[in-house]
């Protein structure tokens, strides 16, 4: 399920995010597909955005804005169906979610 850690182009930070992202998914009763289709998007996620914002911030300390700016650029693909630019709002939202609850513990 751990498909971010083979990835070079993903922090250390961002692939811990991932497999946190997973154990989640997988407590919630979400069908092992659906968290592999998830977890995908994440580590896609994780390896576009710094590319897109040009900062080496990953997505584990992502702000707010540039979580937004994904989005937009994930809503004007036009290689992407609506169903899945609907799972990766999901996977986004999960993850400002995650950025807002340990933003928090500090």
């Amino acid at each position: 399920m751990n498909r971010a850690g083979v990835s070079e182009k993903i922090a250390k930070e961002d692939k811990k995010l991932v497999e946190r992202f997973s154990i989640h998914l997988r407590t919630q009763r979400i069908s092992l597909g659906r968290v592999a289709k998830y977890v995908g998007h994440l580590k896609i996620v994780a390896e576009t955005l710094p590319v897109l914002t040009k900062s080496n911030r990953g997505t584990h300390s992502a702000s707010k804005e540039e979580i937004e700016l994904l989005s937009i650029h994930i809503n004007e693909l036009e290689t992407h169906r609506l169903h899945t630019k609907s799972d990766y709002a999901t996977v986004l939202n999960e993850v400002l979610r995650a950025g807002q609850s340990s933003s928090r513990r500090v």
